[in-house]
């Protein structure tokens, strides 16, 4: 690195320093909300690796309460109120008494905004096996007051198993993914079982939405829906990452032919283009999947 280089680095860093400063660092959180990560102002925030971890922050954000550690990437890009839109097409296709299942919840973010959305008479069943996630989950839970949420501290897949997960990134454990092959660097143990079973175990007679974002982890949760799919037929939302996909030992055309079989017509997000198994996978994004027949 060179010296000018060097130098702006480390202006940069006592900029950043600046906005951990409780007072600042509040002010600074006002100017920031919904703007992209890309934005001028955004690029202001101090990033979470600046905070000594746990750190943690009680925000309100779009009427939900949320404790927030900001040394963990999820944390802070909720608390900075930075937008992705990743979610907002999902948002717009939720109506009042659906049910959905949010698979591979996090901290929460996306279950309790549906539950929001679907009203007291839908409901949301959230999955997340981390027992680290799990737990800010039903944190974040207990400061609210939705009834309409069901957690389960457990993955979602194509058969009942117990399955290594790998901290990915031990500052984004929004990261975590099932481990496969040899069992290297942080790891733990999670439970896996299959929707189908779930759908069966609480009797379900209606499912609107699967929303699915599990780090590549995706066709495993698909193959294990195959009953809930053919009998409610519901809307899915799921990342599609051929990066992770492979390291799970499969691929994204892989998974777009399985959902195009099933009898979904794919378009990604953003663009509402439709998606087949010949297109290019560069890059992660999502896709809604809607049935052929509505």
């Amino acid at each position: 690195m060179g010296l000018v280089e060097t130098i702006k680095r480390a202006a940069v860093e006592k900029v950043h320093g600046l906005f951990t400063v409780p007072p600042l660092e509040t002010a600074l959180a006002r100017l920031t909300r919904d703007h992209q990560l890309s934005d001028l102002v955004a690029r202001l925030a101090p990033a979470n690796l600046q905070y000594q971890h746990p750190a943690y922050r009680q925000v309100i954000r779009h009427g939900i309460t949320f404790m927030l550690d900001i040394s963990d990437y999820q944390d802070w890009i909720l608390y900075w109120g930075l937008t992705t839109d990743r979610a907002s097409e999902l948002y717009l296709l939720l109506q009042p008494d659906h049910v959905m299942f949010d698979v591979g919840t996090n901290i929460g973010e996306v279950c309790m905004t549906a539950a929001g959305l679907v009203g007291p008479r839908g409901m949301v069943y959230a999955f997340e096996p981390d027992p680290i996630s799990f737990r800010k989950l039903t944190g974040n839970l207990a400061l609210n007051r939705f009834g309409n949420i069901f957690a389960s501290n457990v993955g979602l897949g194509d058969a009942p198993a117990t399955l290594q997960m790998k901290v990915d990134c031990p500052t984004n454990r929004g990261a975590n993914r099932i481990q496969r092959g040899p069992q290297t660097g942080d790891t733990f143990s999670i439970h896996i079982d299959t929707l189908d079973a779930f759908v069966a175990q609480r009797e379900l007679r209606r499912l609107d939405m699967i929303k699915i974002d599990v780090e590549g982890f995706e066709l495993s949760v698909l193959k294990g829906a195959h009953q809930a799919l053919t009998r409610f037929r519901p809307r899915l939302f799921v990342e599609v990452s051929d990066r992770n996909l492979r390291q799970q030992g499969t691929n994204a055309a892989e998974l777009i032919a399985f959902i195009r079989a099933a009898g979904y017509s794919v378009h990604r997000t953003g663009t509402g283009e439709e998606i087949d198994e010949r297109h290019d996978f560069g890059g992660a994004f999502d896709v809604i999947c809607r049935p052929l027949e509505r």
